[in-house]
């Protein structure tokens, strides 16, 4: 298919955003022809937003709406990295890629250009400019500073005026973690924290040298201590850089860590998490701040460490006794790798106990009702005191061994060292020379060690946590499953009667890892567009579970399942989701704490648009929530949750639906989200869902 052949703005977004995956590190390695392929020249021509968001999941990229004001622009290009944008009051979509002090981009019409910030800008901000300003902006005013005013006149007047739209374009969280860390440049930040800290073990060496020479020669004169006093101040410069660009690159690995995590997070199985229960979670947490406190840091530490300690072998083989010195050395690094072994290995059984006593704390503080109301308290703590008891016993073990890393190690090297150094500098025919340089490779061995133990220290307790970790880490390379473009397109389109099947599903199963029986077997359901459905049933006969298989959240065990006559794999799981939604039971669905704007939004478009804002206050009026927003000083920015404005039950379940009603899907399925409400509220409620839905299954109890 030539690219020449469909030059239309709406298919030339493709081949830009191809064009920007080639340059981002962890993206898919795909093709043109591979992606375009899957296109029909109609569907092509057709492209909407929906279908490059999917193309952008197939190849491991996330889009991020942008919506800039004419203030914002000139910023935003001089932060931002890739992006597709458009101008409001536009067709052409840009391109734009980062490239030394200028912006490369990519014009829909095919045309390449470099342009910097400033030029750019204009451009980005024309289209909006003619359409606020008319032809004003057409006549060009008689002299230069003329038109420089008129310039600042006609920006100030539009700083607040929408003026770009489109997405910042990056690598998934789940795409390569190295290429994520090479691109943000944690590699290099590494190696000139090595390099910095080279120099500085260097010249501590040579300032050590300096003065052992003087000193051992009998020759110490002030010029002698000047140069010693300038080597030493000249490390502290560099120690500084080297810790500079260490804590920088730490915290950029950190916060890609952190994203990789919450990503994994977000793609792990519902039924799974809530089966391992609050206490194993929140031991996830905090093995995660361990994760990155310890292995980070850590590992910047066992780097440096063996930096010094190859540097440290170097000096010694230099130096007097150089062989025992060398022999000495090797050993106790070996006798440092035993000792950080079981001191390894009782952290582990520490940590483990540790864990098992949080899960354990925190199951019995959220039972704490039924523990007054069945338990007797004389046996309320027995069980407590003896998992305490163990956990101080693993806690003074690994206390005696921690000191034997820390401590014994280094202090056996210094005096073993200097011990064999003693015979030759006792007999009066050492040269100085050697002598110091033993001397300062000794004290520069004694610091590697040191600082080599404390990192094994912390790289043991960070790998032990991994253990708990490494799912979310996993999860989020996990692929979401792209759907067909031809589908999305005939969606956009809108074929089909109203009347027609919207959903249907034949023989489905469903059986959930940790059990033996089905919670589906045979279940068959179709819904026609314009229906409003009750389904009932007593707890356990599976409701929630149907819900969630209809909604895309599980994965039938068997049969099948389609929406407008299209399964699930050919829409895609983003697709099927954004038209299907599921309002779940009340303890599933959460308020975040931020604005009752973000919670009522999260389904749509954030930062949100006026025209969002509007349509949020409408929803929340119709479903009687018009006299809460008014108490509210805030109004739709009031902040809510456990730190804001304290919502009632009530309140609660009608922001869930406004929440899943501002998605307008093709289906809302509201599972036991109306109990509760008084008569008249369910009344009102009723009224809207039936006036904003196009087709509704209302799940509740008999």
């Amino acid at each position: 298919m030539s690219r020449a052949s469909h030059d239309t703005p709406s298919h030339l977004a493709l081949d830009a955003l191809l064009d920007l995956a080639r340059t981002l590190p962890g993206a898919r390695p795909i093709s043109t022809d591979e992606v375009l392929g899957a296109f029909d020249d109609e569907t092509r021509a057709g492209c909407t937003d929906e279908i490059l968001l999917d193309v952008a999941t197939r190849l491991r990229l996330e889009l991020r709406p942008v919506h800039l004001e004419h203030g914002q622009v000139r910023t935003f290009l001089e932060d931002t990295g890739p992006a597709l944008l458009r101008p409001i009051g536009s067709e052409e979509l840009v391109a734009i890629t980062r490239g030394g002090q200028t912006w490369c981009h990519l014009v829909s019409q095919g045309s390449r250009r470099r342009l910097r910030t400033v030029e750019l800008t204009d451009q980005l901000c024309a289209p909006a400019r003619r359409q606020a300003l008319g032809n004003d902006t057409a006549t060009p005013p008689a002299s230069k500073g003329l038109a420089a005013a008129h310039q600042a006149l006609a920006l100030e007047h539009l700083r607040d005026r929408p003026a770009v739209e489109g997405w910042t374009v990056e690598a998934t969280a789940g795409s390569s973690f190295l290429h994520q860390l090479r691109a943000a440049g944690v590699g290099s930040g590494v190696a000139a924290s090595l390099l910095w800290q080279a120099l500085a073990s260097l010249l501590f060496v040579g300032s050590w040298w300096l003065i052992g020479y003087g000193a051992l020669g009998g020759h110490l004169d002030r010029g002698w201590q000047w140069g010693w006093a300038l080597l030493l101040l000249t490390t502290v410069p560099l120690r500084a850089a080297e810790a500079l660009t260490r804590s920088n690159a730490a915290w950029t690995a950190a916060a890609l860590l952190k994203r990789r995590l919450l990503a994994g997070a977000s793609r792990l199985d519902p039924g799974t998490l809530r089966g391992r229960g609050v206490g194993s979670l929140l031991g996830r947490v905090v093995d995660s701040e361990h994760i990155e406190a310890l292995a980070i840091n850590g590992g910047f530490a066992a780097l440096r460490g063996l930096l010094e300690l190859c540097l440290a072998a170097f000096v010694l083989a230099a130096g007097a006794a150089a062989g025992s010195h060398l022999l000495l050395l090797g050993t106790w690094s070996v006798v440092l790798a035993l000792i950080a072994g079981i001191e390894i290995d009782r952290r582990r059984t520490w940590t483990l106990r540790r864990i098992e006593l949080t899960h354990r704390l925190v199951e019995r503080l959220l039972g704490h009702r039924t523990r007054l109301a069945q338990e007797a308290r004389e046996s309320w703590h027995g069980a407590e005191d003896r998992e305490l008891e163990a956990y101080a016993d693993d806690s003074i073990v690994l206390d005696r061994w921690t000191p034997r890393l820390t401590v014994l190690v280094g202090r056996g090297w210094l005096l073993s060292a200097l011990g064999a150094l003693l015979p030759a500098a006792l007999s009066g025919t050492l040269d100085p020379t050697p002598l110091a340089i033993s001397l300062g490779g000794v004290l520069l061995a004694f610091g590697a060690l040191r600082r080599s133990a404390t990192s094994i220290a912390a790289l043991g307790a960070a790998g032990i946590a991994w253990s708990n970790v490494e799912p979310l880490f996993t999860a989020a390379a996990r692929p979401a499953r792209s759907g067909s473009p031809r589908a999305l397109h005939e969606a956009a389109r809108g074929t089909g009667d109203a009347e027609d099947t919207l959903l249907e599903a034949e023989s489905l199963r469903f059986r959930y890892s940790d059990r033996s029986a089905d919670a589906l077997r045979a279940v068959s359901v179709a819904i026609r567009r314009g229906e409003r459905l009750l389904l009932e049933g007593p707890s356990g006969s599976g409701k929630s579970t149907l819900a969630s298989v209809i909604a895309g959240m599980r994965q039938p065990t068997a049969g099948w399942i389609g929406l407008a006559g299209i399964d699930r794999a050919t829409w895609g799981d983003a697709a099927w989701r954004r038209r299907i939604v599921h309002v779940p039971q009340f303890h599933d669905n959460y308020l975040f704490n931020g604005s009752l704007a973000l919670n009522v939004l999260l389904g749509r478009r954030w930062p949100a648009r006026a025209e969002d804002l509007a349509a949020a206050r409408q929803v929340l009026v119709d479903l009687g929530l018009g006299a809460l927003l008014d108490e509210m000083p805030a109004g739709l920015q009031q902040p809510v949750g456990d730190s804001g404005w304290q919502l009632s039950q009530g309140e609660r379940q009608r922001v869930f639906l406004a929440r899943a009603l501002l998605q307008d899907p093709d289906l809302l399925i509201v599972d036991e989200s109306l109990g509760g409400l008084d008569g008249a509220t369910l009344e009102q409620v009723l009224t809207c869902l039936d006036q904003r839905t196009r087709a509704l299954l209302v799940i509740a109890h008999p």
